[in-house]
């Protein structure tokens, strides 16, 4: 249970340094307009992870056990 409480804390987090990567390697071109979408979309990322996980209760995976 624990294990899955740390992937899925893991995943989004992940998902998030590979949107952001693949995003600047696509501003290399067109810095103004591909740097500008992933500067937000980086931003709206990080804030998405950020409330889901405080949405969640670490004690839920514990009570789990």
């Amino acid at each position: 249970v624990l294990g899955l409480a740390a992937v899925l804390y893991v995943i989004p987090v992940v998902l998030f340094f590979v949107l952001y990567a693949v995003a600047a390697v696509l501003s290399l071109p067109v810095p103004g307009l591909w740097g500008g979408i992933g500067f937000f979309a980086g931003i709206f990322g990080a804030k998405k992870v950020n409330d889901w996980q405080s949405s969640r209760e670490p004690v839920y995976t514990i009570s789990k056990l």
